[in-house]
């Protein structure tokens, strides 16, 4: 990262800041410091190269900026207490885009989080794909009514029995580290549908 430049990350993601690259004279370069605003440890307050930084729970809110949706964090390098170089951590929150299912005696259909999904009890659901805008090898779970649903992102899963489930609406949700990055919402019905409070699906499941 040069000077001005900003490095997007999704809370939750580990940063660990190396040697930076400078023009400065031996003692100058050995002299400066590094500072990721907001971040801190005990045991070199003063310095923020060579630690593992959690960006869910090492970072305090108070030292960056909100931006829209991201928090912009200052990394900053210093010789004598001076500013001499700066450029940002942009903390992303991890959000989920959009599930794809599919239904034992259909194909394949997309939900958004906050969809509405009414089952008839001889439905069968599985879970095909999850997309999320958290790097590919994270590790997601995925929990109905707080409990955990085998699934592997290879994309096979058992399936979600709709005669298990009652007239009340249960959340579905996609976790990281235990936190909802995003749910839907299932029920059994009379038929099999579909309902968007953003209305980017009709009251019936648009195939995928």
């Amino acid at each position: 990262m040069e000077p001005g430049d900003e490095l997007t990350v999704v809370r939750g993601d580990t940063l660990v800041i190396l040697d930076p690259l400078t023009n400065l004279e031996p003692e100058d370069e050995k002299a400066m410091r590094v500072d990721l605003r907001g971040f801190q440890v005990q045991s070199s307050p003063l310095e923020d190269r060579g630690h593992r930084i959690n960006t869910a729970t090492d970072l305090q809110e108070k030292y960056g900026h909100k931006r829209e949706a991201v928090t912009v964090f200052p990394l900053q390098a210093k010789l004598n207490n001076k500013v001499i170089g700066e450029s940002y951590i942009v903390v992303a929150e991890p959000r989920l885009e959009y599930l794809v299912l599919r239904e034992s005696q259909g194909g394949p259909f997309v939900a958004y989080p906050g969809d509405k999904l009414e089952l008839p009890a001889n439905s069968l659901i599985k879970i095909m794909d999850v997309k999320t805008n958290v790097p590919d090898a994270t590790a997601l779970f995925i929990t109905m009514a707080g409990r955990t649903v085998r699934w592997q992102q290879t994309g096979s899963s058992t399936g979600i029995d709709a005669a298990k489930l009652t007239a009340d609406e249960v959340p579905l949700d996609i976790t990281r580290h235990g936190r909802s990055l995003g749910r839907i919402w299932i029920k059994q019905g009379k038929e099999f549908r579909l309902f968007s409070e953003s209305n980017r699906v009709p009251f019936f499941p648009v195939r995928y």
